[in-house]
């Protein structure tokens, strides 16, 4: 998004023109449209009419939106009552390339990404072009791919949008997965999850799941499951798993460092422990030890800090997900083990 381009314009609600009847024979009176509040967050200016959006400056633009309910007779409607527009700065780089990134903030991706590539960013992820094999993506925010994903692992605490089709891939998402084309020998799994052709693919989803089409191989069927219960319960166990694994490496840096080494390093006393936990091995008759493993030592002392951290969230998670899965009644499964020949939707209880 450049600065001067118009984001959103709003056409001021109006009362209609013409006249009702009620069952009685009774005229009704016209009614007046549901107005929308534009509201300028960070890097966007309001015209003075109060209609219409703009960017101040160049970056990626994003809209919150807060509903109003509408109650007519048995119908329920959801209509916009106010969006906040915001433009946030987003760092651009060039793709075609194995890419190795960690980013704080929103990252554009201009060309594929290669084979081999791994890439975290706390803001929204912008590729334009497709995600190779054996790649890892992680965004903060939300990820949307130009193009196709191809057997790697793309993960978002938002929304995640393919263009095109994911193929033996893993993708997750906090809130809703988009994948237009065809997703196949994938796993899927988010809150909502809208796809244009299934085959032979694992979907796990929240609230709501919607395909054009689910086909089925002769060697493997889709497996597609709408449950609270279940989603809770597939998390819980990658939690647990993923608990295991942090716990194990925290047995090894234990038992280099020792307990009291893990436990007390932070941010600000790395050098201090580090000389500290020289002297003892000198102490201990160990011979001194490279420059080289000295700074391997020093690396690992650096990352505790944020593995504690890590090791802490996880456990509150699983014991989270724990608390859920106890407290959440039963509902029902949908599992689709057949083609479906037309436009199809499934929603559960939750």
């Amino acid at each position: 998004m450049k600065a001067g381009h118009l984001l959103l314009h709003r056409i001021p609600a109006s009362t209609g023109l013409k006249v009702g009847m009620n069952l009685l024979g009774r005229e009704l009176a016209p009614r007046r449209g549901w107005d929308v509040e534009l509201v300028a967050g960070t890097g966007t200016k309001l015209s003075p009419d109060g209609c219409s959006l703009f960017a101040t400056t160049e970056g990626l633009a994003r809209f919150e939106r807060s509903e109003q309910i509408i109650r007519r007779f048995e119908k329920v409607e959801r209509v916009p009552a106010r969006i906040v527009a915001t433009v946030e700065p987003l760092h651009t780089i060039e793709g075609n390339s194995v890419l190795q990134l960690h980013w704080d903030g929103h990252l554009e991706i201009n060309g594929d990404v290669h084979s081999g590539s791994r890439i975290r960013a706390t803001g929204a992820i912008l590729v334009y072009g497709d995600i190779q094999e054996h790649c890892e993506l992680f965004s903060s925010d939300s990820i949307c791919v130009d193009g196709r994903i191809s057997g790697s692992l793309v993960e978002s605490d938002g929304y995640l949008i393919a263009q095109a089709a994911s193929s033996k891939a893993e993708v997750k998402a906090a809130k809703k997965v988009l994948i237009p084309g065809i997703v196949e020998d994938s796993r899927i799994q988010a809150q909502d999850v809208q796809l244009g052709e299934v085959r032979s693919s694992q979907v796990r989803a929240l609230h709501e799941f919607h395909a054009d089409k689910v086909e089925d191989s002769v060697r493997s069927n889709s497996d597609i499951i709408v449950n609270l219960r279940d989603f809770l319960a597939l998390k819980q166990v990658e939690s647990a798993d993923t608990l295991q694994k942090m716990g194990q490496t925290m047995q090894r840096l234990m038992e280099l460092f020792g307990p009291t080494v893990v436990h007390s390093v932070s941010s600000t006393n790395v050098s201090k422990v580090l000389h500290q936990f020289l002297r003892e091995q000198k102490h201990k008759g160990i011979p001194p030890y490279t420059a080289q493993e000295i700074v391997h030592f020093r690396t690992m002392l650096e990352l505790i800090p944020t593995f504690r951290e890590l090791l802490a969230d996880v456990g509150q998670e699983l014991r989270d997900l724990t608390h859920q899965i106890l407290n959440q009644e039963d509902q029902e499964l949908f599992f689709v083990r057949e083609p479906i020949v037309s436009s199809d939707s499934m929603k559960s209880d939750s």
